[in-house]
């Protein structure tokens, strides 16, 4: 079966000098707030990953928290943020954060359903994103690669695990989406359709 495929959503229009000026300013490691039954990590800061959220929904609980900024100053990425919205009107929250250290391969949440993540500042030449069977953390590592025309990928959650190489002259940023109930398969059929034809040339499959 297909567990990866870039995926055709909205860009996140960005004005990069003001961006930087909120992540410098607000971006704090995240806070494990909750035990989700399959993961080890203790509930209190992770310094493997600092974020920041631009779009929340009042009452929603992530697993893990980072702080809700202020987008005024940047109005084109407001306006991409509703575009996603209206594109996937389940959404409940958008953050971004940076790996600050090897990943190895896992799963969130160990169900089948589809995560939906973009990569949103890359600088490497080489993939640092990277998938392997289930269970299998030190099996062959299936590296991802993206068309030009779309940043935004998908991957299941259950039949592929997925890690990420840590490069300090080139951390990534990473856009993930969080939903009000599981993506299935059924809920964005026709998103995974169009992609898996159009980009079948950069799917993974297990």
């Amino acid at each position: 079966m297909i567990v990866y495929s870039p995926i055709n959503l909205p860009n996140l229009e960005v004005n990069w000098d003001k961006f930087w000026d909120v992540w410098h300013t607000y971006s704090k490691p995240l806070v494990k707030v909750r035990n989700m039954g399959h993961s080890g990590v203790p509930v209190g800061p992770v310094d493997a990953w600092i974020g920041i959220d631009i779009f929340r929904r009042q009452f929603y609980m992530p697993g893990y928290f980072a702080p809700l900024v202020d987008l005024s100053t940047l109005p084109e990425l407001v306006q991409s943020v509703e575009n996603i919205k209206k594109a996937l009107p389940t959404i409940e929250c958008i953050r971004i954060i940076q790996s600050t250290e090897d990943i190895f391969s896992h799963t969130d949440d160990n169900l089948d359903e589809w995560k939906i993540r973009k990569m949103f500042h890359y600088t490497s030449e080489t993939s640092q994103w990277y998938f392997t069977k289930p269970e299998d953390r030190l099996g062959n590592r299936h590296y991802i690669s993206l068309p030009e025309t779309t940043s935004w990928f998908a991957y299941n959650d259950k039949h592929a695990w997925h890690g990420s190489d840590y490069d300090d002259k080139h951390p990534k940023l990473l856009v993930q989406l969080f939903f009000q109930e599981k993506l299935s398969t059924d809920l964005i059929a026709d998103l995974l359709e169009e992609s898996f034809k159009e980009h079948k040339d950069y799917v993974i499959e297990f």
